[in-house]
């Protein structure tokens, strides 16, 4: 099967179809066959009759859990390319490391890019070459794919692409996409911006993000004609072919970065900034449209306060409504907040100070070899104001529970949100105002205080299952057992509330324990 190395002419677009199975299951013959089938129907049959297809196969489960079955990969459209698909996919999943035959999974993905004319395929040899790996570069003490941006389909060499948007086209320009990719070898996260035109100049714009940080950024830039490309990062510019090869290295001596003395999260060490981690348990009632058909009865919030664990529960058989309940959740959540603030100032207060008095040294040191230097110390970030509180696929029903009540606890100006492009949550922002003593000056000062409410899933892009799995150390104290969502209803809270907070809190452990290492 061939691959895509070359710059790509008469490409028309990039499309997605997802094939929705009707009972959940594990990937086999069977399945792979009717998709492939049900696929071609519904979009190649009478439409690209004189194409071919750049095309890359996922499977998905229930719980968000997307794994890749191929790299990006040529066939035709013709009777003779679904048995050879298939072939191709059962020989993937030969290969693939364990794990892949024993998911469960409720649907399949197909993304596939459209090029104009038919290409020569030899239908015998469906055996994956899958050891070819696309080449890295280490710039300082980052890894970086060499991807060529010679077209479209090079994009999918990144990883796995979990989100395709569409830009206005400019003058001059033919293609203009935006990509966020899941990166194949970490936790990283690309965002690719691929413009140009694709008889002249194409270009690739790649930040790289880790812990919802931007933390490198480079561009690549292609003339079409040539068999060279060249990325720029910083006053470094690198050269290499079509196929990954590096060539040479150049360097603009009049461009300097200037290396900022404080780590890039602050002055404060991750692992001493506080947060909480919250979940929602519901049941289903019998009316209603999709979101007043769910119920919640618990939320739980957990931290981790001065090594000892903290934590609180809220169940519905206590309160006389689900609004109720929630509303007096984050009440004691600001409390919380309110308390543990005025406490960690203290320690930001001394931290920053220490590193003033750093700063300040390491100013008097510079100026004696430039005296014309003027470093500008970092701007003190009140880090201590700010609460973060983490859920787990808090983008869809959590989010709206939540929201109901803070529009009940706060004025809209209070609160701020931000949503993706589907309308669902990435962050919802709450402030309010405390007095602060001053003990320096005797003065009252009001300071603003935050809580931000974040979906770990956009951080982690994983069951919080797996998750925990990777993230204990082995510890399987920190992995929940099972627990029945389904028997819980209106007429059996009071049965299985001991049970139910139990099985809650130790989610909320869990991804507590996930988070902080990660953020270590």
């Amino acid at each position: 099967m061939k691959k895509f190395n070359k710059i790509n002419s008469g490409y028309v677009d990039v499309f997605q179809y997802t094939f929705f199975m009707e009972n959940e299951g594990q990937i086999n013959k069977t399945l792979l066959k009717t998709a492939i089938k049900n696929f071609f129907e519904v979009r190649i049959n009478n439409k690209w009759d004189d194409h071919h297809l750049g095309i890359l196969v996922r499977i998905g489960t229930k719980e968000r859990v997307i794994k890749s079955l191929t790299s990006l990969t040529k066939i035709n459209t013709g009777e003779k390319d679904k048995e050879f698909l298939l072939n191709y996919l059962l020989h993937v999943l030969e290969y693939k490391e364990n794990g892949y035959e024993d998911l469960i999974i409720d649907k399949i993905f197909f993304t596939y890019l459209v090029f104009k004319g038919q290409i020569e395929i030899n239908y015998n040899e469906t055996k994956p070459n899958l050891f070819k790996k696309v080449p890295h570069a280490n710039y300082s003490h980052f890894k970086i794919p060499v991807v060529s941006p010679s077209g479209i389909d090079q994009i999918f060499n990144y990883g796995d692409v979990l989100l395709l948007e569409d830009l206005p086209l400019l003058e001059g320009q033919s293609i203009n996409k935006n990509f966020v990719i899941q990166a194949k070898t970490n936790n990283g996260i690309f965002k690719v911006h691929h413009y140009g035109n694709e008889e002249t100049v194409l270009i690739n714009k790649v930040s790289i993000f880790k812990k919802s940080m931007k933390i490198l950024e480079f561009i690549d830039k292609i003339n079409v004609n040539e068999s060279e490309w060249t990325r720029s990062i910083n006053s470094r510019e690198y050269v290499y072919n079509l196929e990954g090869e590096f060539l040479l290295m150049t360097q603009n001596k009049n461009i300097f970065k200037r290396i900022n003395s404080t780590k890039t999260g602050g002055f404060m060490p991750s692992s001493e900034r506080d947060f909480v981690t919250m979940d929602f348990e519901t049941f289903k009632h019998t009316s209603g449209d999709l979101l007043s058909n769910l119920v919640p009865y618990l939320l739980v919030f957990y931290s981790i306060n001065k090594g000892e664990n903290d934590q609180s529960s809220y169940y519905l058989t206590d309160f006389n409504s689900p609004d109720e309940m929630i509303n007096r959740a984050l009440k004691d959540l600001i409390k919380y907040h309110k308390v543990n603030a005025l406490i960690n100032k203290k320690k930001y207060d001394f931290a920053y100070d220490q590193y003033l008095k750093e700063f300040n040294e390491k100013v008097a040191y510079l100026k004696l070899k430039d005296p014309t230097i003027n470093p500008i110390p970092k701007k003190y970030r009140d880090d201590w104001a700010h609460l973060l509180v983490y859920a787990h696929n808090f983008s869809s029903f959590d989010g709206s529970f939540l929201l109901r009540s803070l529009l009940a606890l706060f004025s809209n100006n209070r609160i701020k949100i931000l949503w993706d492009k589907d309308r669902r949550f990435i962050s919802i922002k709450v402030s309010f105002i405390i007095n602060i003593l001053d003990e320096k000056t005797g003065k009252r000062t009001k300071k603003t205080l935050t809580i931000t409410f974040l979906d770990s899933f956009r951080l982690l892009p994983a069951s919080l299952l797996k998750l925990t799995k990777s993230f204990s150390n082995n510890d399987d104290s920190l992995i929940n057992s099972s627990f029945d969502h389904n028997k819980i209803n209106r007429s059996n809270l009071l049965e299985h509330k001991f049970e139910a907070i139990k099985y809650c809190l130790q989610d909320c452990m869990s991804l507590h324990n996930v988070i902080n290492i990660f953020n270590q």
